[in-house]
């Protein structure tokens, strides 16, 4: 940690406020997200043979940490497209690029729909990398006109740091 100059040429040690506290608790929106979605992730994760974090990170990454406009007003949070025959949905609407967005009504039903859809492309992939490239071929293949090309290390990041703000 750098010493701070007080203007008399001599440096002072000051701790942080907090020493204990993560800094990836200071992101309150990923931080309520995991809080609020924590259990229901779990039952996902717990069926799939996978770390909870897995299930909460890609959720969190795919839905802005709940904040996008399909999050909130459709409850889907894994960015599942479709309509309202997906597993688990109760209805469809348009992304603003036209696509069409299967709607749940809950963060448990949408994560089941996730699970019934691509679980067997994860099943007990509780490596962040192997979870992330599993998804590849089918989920994210990073060339989709609103693909990620930084897909896998995008999700292994966002999966471990949401695996410490499940500790705050």
């Amino acid at each position: 940690m750098p010493l701070p100059d007080y203007g008399v040429g001599e440096a002072k040690y000051m701790p942080p406020e907090n020493p204990t506290k993560d800094p990836a608790c200071n992101n309150v929106n990923a931080v309520t997200f995991v809080k609020t979605h924590q259990a229901d992730a779990a039952t996902v994760a717990q069926q799939l043979g996978l770390p909870t974090e897995n299930i909460l990170g890609l959720s969190g990454i795919e839905s802005g940490w709940g904040l996008s406009r399909i999050a909130t007003t459709g409850h889907n949070f894994f960015s599942l497209h479709g309509s309202a025959g997906a597993p688990f949905a109760n209805g469809s609407m348009q992304a603003l690029q036209g696509a069409s967005m299967s709607t749940f009504p809950s963060y448990l039903a949408c994560a089941q729909s996730f699970a019934a859809q691509y679980g067997n492309l994860v099943q007990g992939k509780s490596d962040p990398v192997e979870f992330a490239q599993g998804l590849m071929p089918r989920f994210n293949s990073g060339k989709a006109p609103l693909g990620n090309p930084n897909f896998i290390s995008d999700t292994v990041n966002v999966i471990q740091m949401t695996k410490r703000r499940m500790g705050c």
